[in-house]
């Protein structure tokens, strides 16, 4: 490469450089033109579709668009290329203090999101792949304390979902395929007894459905199909069966 074309190669990328670290205010941008769609697949489904940011001049805007408050803070950084959400976009607290961050490539939402609360403790966490949740994402109290778990593949739920008591130990499981609820599921007292155990079947209560009280005895048993109880026993604390399908028996 000779010395001129270096000299355009560097000018080139510097304009570029300048040109994606702009900064706008939400009054200089706004979204202009029709809905559009792009990056079509073979089956003729559009990758984006939307409207472009564009300037005050009405060009599509590359760049960042920071949003304020009454008071002069900024309550949201959104980033841009050729009108499109490119980069990072995070909003804010009121006082300033980080709410949510995510990275957008060409208009889709891809990479690590995060949600925060006011005391800057991670809330929510997990990774997009195509605008979609792709992984696992986990979820927090405002002391650090895990909530939830559960693994997404192109959005949708896939493999067992838990959750937990403070303390850590588990309070439910219930498998997904597809989003759905399919399999075992399961509700635990804090003190690790089965509260209450059954399956699933696209996504209602089907089969036999059992109900414990906090030692172990057998309160209720019920049989689903399809969301619908079939019949439903009730036991006493001596496990005998007192209840028939809403019947008390002497």
């Amino acid at each position: 490469m000779n010395k001129y074309f270096w000299l355009v190669a560097v000018i080139a990328m510097g304009v570029a450089a300048s040109a994606s670290a702009r900064v706008y205010k939400s009054s200089e941008a706004s979204f202009c033109g029709d809905m559009v769609c792009d990056d079509f697949d073979e089956d003729g489904t559009p990758d984006w579709c939307g409207q472009l940011m564009c300037d005050s001049a009405g060009r599509p805007l590359t760049g960042t668009v920071q949003e304020f408050n009454e008071y002069g803070k900024v309550t949201a950084e959104t980033g841009y290329h050729d009108g499109k959400l490119d980069g990072l976009e995070r909003q804010y607290y009121q006082d300033g203090g980080l709410y949510s961050e995510i990275r957008y490539i060409n208009g889709q939402r891809s990479g690590v999101m995060r949600t925060f609360y006011e005391n800057g403790v991670i809330r929510r966490h997990g990774m997009y792949e195509n605008d979609k949740e792709n992984g696992v994402f986990e979820e927090y109290n405002e002391h650090g304390n895990l909530l939830s778990k559960v693994n997404y593949v192109h959005g949708q739920k896939e493999g067992p979902e838990y959750t937990y008591y403070l303390g850590g130990k588990p309070h439910s499981e219930v498998n997904y395929v597809d989003g759905v609820a399919e399999g075992a599921g399961k509700v635990y007292f804090a003190n690790g007894k089965i509260a209450e155990e059954g399956n699933y079947r696209e996504g209602k209560k089907d089969g036999i459905h059992r109900w414990y009280d906090e030692n172990g005895q057998l309160k209720a048993e019920a049989a689903y199909n399809s969301g619908k109880i079939i019949t439903l026993n009730v036991y006493d604390k001596d496990g005998k069966k007192v209840h028939l399908n809403g019947k008390e028996l002497k």
